[in-house]
């Protein structure tokens, strides 16, 4: 026999007993569908997503765990932080708090009628920012490597880059 053959039995050999896989992987999930990531981490306690039109006591709740979570995640960064001096950390955690107190009367504002829908929740997001995502990263985060390889290259100009 051939190489090429036995390489092309090979080849359709194997994609026979792919085929033959595919139905009974599948299947290993309830309702024969594959189970996305975000599905994965809901199993396992995590976060699920929220769902829409929402309970407005649901809502709140998890408005404040989410405040809670930024909350604990501040105060672990601030008592890291040995250069930052307690006048500084103070001024911080009140900063926190004015707009912590914000988000949550928006919020109490939103789940007044009994239930909060996708526009609401949207527009309190809107209106108070991604919570915490603020801080250092702002528009240099979107621009990505790029952004610090172009400045590089700039001022390598006369460099190996340059000589032909």
């Amino acid at each position: 026999m051939s190489i090429i053959r036995m390489s092309s039995r090979f080849f359709a050999a194997a994609i026979a007993i792919g085929l033959l896989l595919v139905p009974a992987l599948a299947s290993a999930h309830p309702g024969g569908k594959a189970r996305s990531h975000r599905q994965n981490k809901a199993r396992k306690g995590k976060r699920a997503r929220a769902k829409f039109p929402m309970k407005g006591t649901d809502f709140l709740l998890r408005v404040n765990s989410r405040l809670a979570r930024i909350e604990a995640r501040l105060d672990k960064r601030l008592a890291k932080n040995p250069k930052l001096s307690a006048a500084k950390k103070a001024e911080i955690k009140a900063r926190f708090v004015l707009r912590s107190t914000a988000v949550r009367a928006a919020a109490v504002k939103a789940a007044a009628d009994g239930t909060v829908t996708k526009r609401e929740a949207r527009a309190l997001r809107r209106k108070h920012g991604a919570f915490g995502k603020k801080g250092k990263r702002g528009k240099k985060g979107k621009r990505g490597k790029r952004g610090r390889r172009g400045k590089r290259n700039r001022a390598n100009r006369g460099g190996h880059r340059a000589q032909g």
